[in-house]
C-alpha cells in the first residue's frame, strides 16, 4: 500500500500498514509511454490542476523541487514569449491549515473564539495599520507604565498602575 507524506514530500510504502518506509511507486504509464519525458503540455496540466507545489511533487515524485522549479520557470518564460498568461502561482503548502468553513464550525461549537476586531491579513503591508494596531494593544495592556517628564532641567519619573 502506498501513501503520500506531504511533510517529507515522499511516497511511503507498507505491506501491513504498520511499518512505513520511503520508497518510489512505479512510474506512471503516461511517463513510460512518453519514453521517460515530461512534456510541457503534461507539466502545464499537472501544475494548473494542483493547489500547491506539494501536489505537483506528488505527481512528479522522481523530480527534485529544484528540477520542478526550473521546469516551471522554463515553461513560464515560453508562455511569456508567446503572450500567454503565466502558470498560476503555487505555494509549497496551503496558506491556511483550516478552511473558513472549518473555522466557523469550531467557533459555533465554542472551541475557538473569533475576535470581533480581527481583519484578515492582506498581502500588502500597511505601516499605518500596523502602528495603530500596536498602539491599541499597548493601550489595552494592564502592565504598569513608567512616565518620564522634565521639570526645570530635572527629570522626574512616575509609575502608572
Amino acid at each position: 500500500m502506498w501513501k503520500w507524506c506531504p511533510e517529507r514530500l515522499k511516497w511511503l510504502f507498507s505491506e501491513n500498514e504498520q511499518i512505513w518506509v520511503e520508497d518510489y511507486p512505479p512510474l506512471p504509464d503516461w511517463f513510460i509511454k512518453a519514453e521517460g519525458q515530461v512534456s510541457v503540455a503534461k507539466f502545464i496540466e499537472i501544475w494548473q490542476q494542483a493547489s500547491t507545489i506539494n501536489d505537483v511533487k506528488k505527481e512528479l515524485y522522481w523530480l527534485s523541487l529544484d528540477e520542478i522549479s526550473s521546469f516551471k520557470e522554463l515553461v513560464s518564460t515560453e508562455l511569456d514569449r508567446l503572450s500567454i498568461q503565466p502558470l498560476q502561482k503555487l505555494l509549497l503548502y496551503k496558506k491556511s491549515l483550516l478552511s473558513s468553513t472549518e473555522i466557523d464550525q469550531l467557533v459555533d461549537k465554542k472551541l475557538l473564539l473569533k475576535e470581533e476586531f480581527y481583519e484578515p491579513e492582506s498581502d500588502v503591508y500597511d505601516p499605518m495599520k500596523a502602528l495603530l494596531k500596536a498602539q491599541s494593544k499597548t493601550q489595552q495592556s494592564d502592565r504598569p507604565h513608567i512616565q518620564t517628564f522634565e521639570v526645570g532641567n530635572k527629570f522626574r519619573h512616575r509609575a502608572k498602575h
